[in-house]
């Protein structure tokens, strides 16, 4: 592919000396080139053959710079992503993304979150519709939870809390603050399910405040009394909670990160915050939102999906 990008090159410089060149056709060449380059990315982010976790891992980090790189370009030089293009971005992002959380594949952070950065620049730039939109919605959320899950369970080292099934698999819960710390709680593959106590009422079960938190394979069922949530979270934390089942609780979505996960006879709340949903689905719920034009979008979508899963990030 370099050898194409320097035929490109070659071309133009050679056509500029015999003064054909133009604006108009610098930036139909400019445009090739940046489209070779989205092609490029057209390609599995797993291997078809058996390969060290290392080779894994120095792999992953090439393509996400690779990618990186792109984007960079397109919003350093103004370079226009077309539909096609960004559906191609997209799926590279978001199978990088996913494979490497399936896979224990840790990437570089600062890497990662330079991705994630320009990728939604990149987006409100485009203002992508259709397949595009939904596309790169599920590259932002499979990359932000990455980001979460890259950040606290694979260069941390951080131990997982490992809730036991014992004999039911449930567990009852007053409260547990996490505070100025990283976490990651970890459900046994026999299911593992919180039952919250009525008290404190009102509060989460977990609230989380500057701190990073990873809830994987863990369900919640409020049983007693008036609803309380899962989980809260500030501004300032970074919390994913994926592979769960959520029952009777007064949840709100704001400031969390939702990745495969099932509301059933719930109060949702949002209030506006960035929003990330991932094959999320809403059964005999109940919303409250604010009137905000953006809160009630967001609404709209999530009554348009039908109890199906839905995907959607707040502002796209």
């Amino acid at each position: 592919m370099k050898n194409n990008y320097s035929t490109f090159f070659m071309l133009a410089v050679g056509l500029a000396i015999l003064g054909v060149t133009s604006s108009t056709f610098a930036a139909k060449m400019q445009n090739a080139v940046f489209n070779a380059r989205i092609a490029a990315l057209n390609y599995p982010a797993e291997a078809s053959y058996p390969i060290s976790q290392e080779a894994k891992e120095s792999q992953m980090n090439s393509r996400l710079k690779e990618t990186r790189a792109v984007l960079d370009t397109s919003n350093r030089y103004q370079i226009p992503v077309s539909s096609n293009g960004l559906i191609t971005v997209s799926k590279q992002l978001r199978s990088i993304a996913e494979t490497s959380i399936a896979q224990k594949i840790p990437a570089n952070q600062g890497t990662l979150q330079q991705t994630t950065s320009l990728f939604e620049q990149t987006l409100k730039k485009s203002a992508p519709g259709g397949e595009a939109r939904k596309s790169a919605a599920a590259a932002l959320v499979a990359l932000v939870s990455y980001a979460g899950y890259n950040k606290v369970v694979l260069l941390s080292n951080l131990p997982a809390i490992q809730l036991p099934h014992g004999e039911t698999g449930n567990s009852l819960v007053s409260q547990v603050p996490l505070n100025n710390g990283a976490a990651w709680w970890q459900g046994s593959s026999q299911g593992n399910t919180i039952i919250p106590l009525p008290y404190p009422s009102g509060e989460p079960v977990f609230p989380v405040s500057h701190s990073n938190v990873v809830f994987s394979d863990v369900n919640f069922l409020g049983l007693v009394g008036p609803g309380r949530a899962f989980v809260g979270a500030d501004s300032t934390s970074q919390v994913l909670v994926r592979n769960a089942t959520i029952t009777g609780a007064s949840q709100s979505l704001d400031s969390i990160v939702w990745l495969k996960v099932k509301f059933v006879n719930s109060e949702i709340i949002y209030n506006g915050s960035p929003l990330y949903l991932g094959d999320v689905i809403f059964e005999n719920c109940r919303f409250t939102f604010r009137d905000a034009p953006e809160s009630q979008k967001t609404l709209a979508q999530i009554q348009q999906a039908e109890g199906k899963p839905l995907t959607l990030v707040s502002g796209l």
